[in-house]
């Protein structure tokens, strides 16, 4: 998830964050840009909860 949590002030997710994954499409075969990214990422000892969805 390169960049992914860049613009909410991680420029890498720190370890102690549990990623689920909801849905992952690529935009074509073998090409993930422009795809469809939707993620709940959780850190109970920062007590915090982060959610993306990009397409």
């Amino acid at each position: 998830f390169t960049g992914t949590f860049s613009g909410i002030g991680y420029k890498e997710l720190p370890e102690d964050f549990t990623i689920f994954l909801i849905d992952s499409k690529p935009y074509d075969t073998d090409n993930w840009n422009h795809g469809i990214l939707r993620l709940v990422t959780i850190s109970e000892a920062k007590n915090e909860i982060i959610f993306i969805a990009e397409s």
